[in-house]
């Protein structure tokens, strides 16, 4: 499903009640898909930065259904990546945005290091930069 449509559709479907009346209050065309992969400098570029804080990590694109943010940005380029290079446990998910939200100061660092690893991974020249 690529539409609010769609998704209405889908889901008048599953409910089957002529009782339910669905209506869309407000909605966003989904988020354009950044490139990935070898052929994706930047891609490779933001793989290498996490494996090198997280050495063990099986880097792969995944989906993310909160664009709030990013939606701003989708004219400036066509590789918006949604990472955030810390560790949550479940107990972390519950203060997430919420009351006593924090990390730990062990993920703090990792934190400060992806991104200190992401600048000056950026800053090489493109022909330096793994593919």
């Amino acid at each position: 499903m690529s539409s609010v449509e769609e998704v209405m559709e889908f889901d008048l479907k599953v409910i089957n009640d002529p009782r339910v009346n669905v209506k869309v209050k407000n909605s966003r065309p989904p988020a354009p898909i950044s490139p990935y992969g070898k052929d994706s400098p930047t891609y490779m570029m933001l793989q290498e930065t996490i494996q090198q804080i997280y050495p063990d990590a099986l880097v792969t694109p995944t989906f993310m259904v909160a664009t709030t943010d990013t939606g701003h940005y989708w004219n400036l380029s066509n590789a918006i990546y949604r990472f955030s290079p810390y560790v949550m446990t479940p107990s972390d998910l519950a203060r997430l945005h919420g009351v006593n939200e924090r990390i730990s100061v062990k993920d703090y660092e990792r934190v400060m290091n992806f991104y200190y690893h992401l600048i000056v991974n950026m800053d090489k020249p493109l022909e330096t930069k793994r593919l």
